[in-house]
């Protein structure tokens, strides 16, 4: 059996197994969990309100920022964090749409 190569793929599709592999942690759902309600928040936020280490969670958003899921803007001596709803709300419209297909059993 030969393997696939991601270039073999079309974009919508590898902007989804990309997005997805961002939430392939708990930590990092934890963290867009926590960001819905509380936009804007230092890291040191989420270090105290989550079962992360500051270098664990300063590692996980830097994922999540790579994914374009989160943004980060500096405030002062610290960094606040938001979700990227556009990018997020995309992604659940691609996915949504990808299970309508008919390959899909629809």
């Amino acid at each position: 059996m030969a393997f696939a190569k991601i270039d073999d793929f079309d974009r919508e599709t590898i902007e989804m197994a990309e997005f997805a592999g961002a939430l392939s942690h708990p930590a990092r759902i934890a963290l867009l969990t926590y960001l819905i309600d509380h936009p804007g928040a230092p890291c040191r936020d989420l270090v105290d309100h989550l079962p992360l280490s500051q270098p664990s969670c300063s590692r996980h958003l830097s994922e999540l920022r790579k994914a374009d899921l989160v943004s980060a803007t500096p405030h002062g001596n610290e960094v606040r964090y938001e979700l990227n709803i556009e990018r997020i709300k995309l992604f659940c419209d691609a996915f949504r749409n990808s299970l309508n297909r008919p390959s899909c059993g629809n």
